[in-house]
């Protein structure tokens, strides 16, 4: 595999360690026998957590289509992860709301990305973690 990776560019090459990364993380979800939901389902609570979005919104911010988001909304609705709730003036358009459900389970994710983080910690050290969140925090291509 690492010769593989030696003509890969660096676009690629962060695609297939952010490819292996998602992996490891289901992979270590499903041993915990944390609930088996699909990636994007982890994905949309991760960022449902961090604020309530709209169906549009959450589909912006995940690169997917409106009719997935909602898909996936539904069957994370059925679970209890979720709830909607309508704007005050627009029966039409709601948020999705992290229930306490899906804010444990957010949490059990996060340890595990935690782990998986101190894992890498081990192998590259602190100092180079830190470095690299930093790198991967700018903002890289003009607008």
């Amino acid at each position: 595999m690492k010769e593989n990776l030696d003509c890969l560019n660096l676009i690629d090459l962060i695609s297939e360690k952010h490819k292996e990364l998602r992996k490891k993380v289901l992979e270590k979800y499903y041993e915990k026998e944390v609930v088996k939901l699909s990636e994007k389902g982890y994905y949309l609570i991760s960022i449902l957590n961090s604020k309530n979005l709209t169906i549009s919104e959450s589909a912006r911010n995940m690169n997917i289509s409106r009719q997935a988001v909602h898909k996936l909304s539904k069957e994370l609705l059925k679970m209890g992860f979720i709830e909607t709730k309508h704007f005050e003036n627009n029966k039409r358009d709601m948020y999705l709301i992290l229930t306490e459900k899906g804010k444990i389970l957010y949490e059990e994710t996060n340890l595990i990305k935690i782990e998986l983080e101190n894992e890498i910690i081990d192998f590259i050290g602190k100092e180079n973690v830190e470095f690299f969140k930093n790198v991967l925090k700018y903002e890289w291509i003009k607008k």
